[in-house]
């Protein structure tokens, strides 16, 4: 991610979401969604599934995040459309 992160310009880990890196006309989208979110969200949807059985809550929080990094492989979010609005 941090790569990825390098080469969008005006990107900034504290003020951006990931999702940013993959809005609509950004120059990786492609890259970064079958690059990045498809494995991360792969590997947590294996994580939640082969889990101890003690481990309910960390396996519930896995399946929601890699259904969250699934779903945002094929809908990105809109230019300029942060989570929260921060004052700049």
């Amino acid at each position: 991610m941090l790569v990825y992160a390098h080469r969008k310009p005006g990107y900034n880990h504290i003020m951006h979401t990931t999702s940013e890196l993959r809005e609509i006309g950004a120059r990786d989208r492609r890259l970064i969604a079958f690059g990045l979110f498809v494995p991360i969200g792969l590997l947590l949807l294996a994580l939640a599934f082969f889990r101890r059985p003690e481990s309910q809550a960390a396996a519930g929080l896995a399946l929601a995040i890699a259904i969250g990094y699934l779903v945002a492989t094929f809908f990105p979010c809109n230019r300029g459309s942060p989570a929260f609005c921060y004052a700049r």
